[in-house]
């Protein structure tokens, strides 16, 4: 009778594990399919390789560009530095019919003490104002809260994503590294998420 129990016990054990390997397994797979978005191609942009790659992309877009920029920095020196390129690439593919908008970062001073702490920065002042002037719909985040994506999502395909800010320093110095994207789910869900950054159009 004992040993009838113990054989008993064994196989509900066993049972027992074969449903909880089954679920793990029926679980991973679930996961996969609901979290692993399909891409077509996915291009690691390095250092060097981010400008001609985003050069390449916004003069080819054709219906549409979402981008979001923590820094775009004008050179006012020399205006055939890549930053200014960039912001022309911008403008040139708005007066061709192509859907463009722009979000830089601006931000209360949340590290200064008393009355400065209130005082507005905008890092990106010049590169707003030359899209503005030239009719691109560029607007700034919420001014209470750092926007720090350097994202660009155009023709709801190519998502481009990384650390690269659009500066001198990002642009010849550091060490930076983005990707590229070719994906049509990837850029909806970049696009779904972005559009729920507070903007504000500000006359500058």
């Amino acid at each position: 009778m004992s040993k009838l129990r113990f054989q008993i016990k064994s196989v509900k054990k066993t049972a027992l594990g074969a449903i909880c390997l089954t679920a793990i397994i029926f679980a991973c797979f679930i996961e996969k399919q609901c979290f692993a978005l399909p891409a077509d191609n996915v291009v690691p942009l390095i250092n060097e390789q981010y400008f001609p790659a985003v050069h390449k992309a916004l003069r080819e877009a054709k219906k549409s560009i979402f981008c979001v920029m923590y820094l775009a920095k004008l050179s006012k020196k020399d205006d055939s530095e890549l930053t200014n390129t960039l912001i022309r690439d911008l403008i040139k593919a708005s007066k061709r019919g192509v859907d463009v908008k722009v979000i830089l970062d601006q931000n209360v001073k949340f590290w200064e003490w008393g009355s400065k702490r209130n005082q507005i920065e905008r890092k990106s002042s010049d590169a707003y104002k030359k899209l503005l002037r030239a009719g691109v719909s560029v607007y700034y985040d919420d001014r209470k809260q750092i926007t720090h994506n350097k994202t660009i999502v155009i023709d709801n395909y190519i998502t481009i994503v990384g650390s690269t800010n659009w500066t001198y320093s990002a642009l010849h110095r550091n060490n930076e590294a983005a990707v590229l994207i070719e994906s049509a789910s990837v850029a909806k869900e970049f696009i779904k998420r972005l559009k729920l950054i507070p903007r504000e159009k500000v006359r500058e």
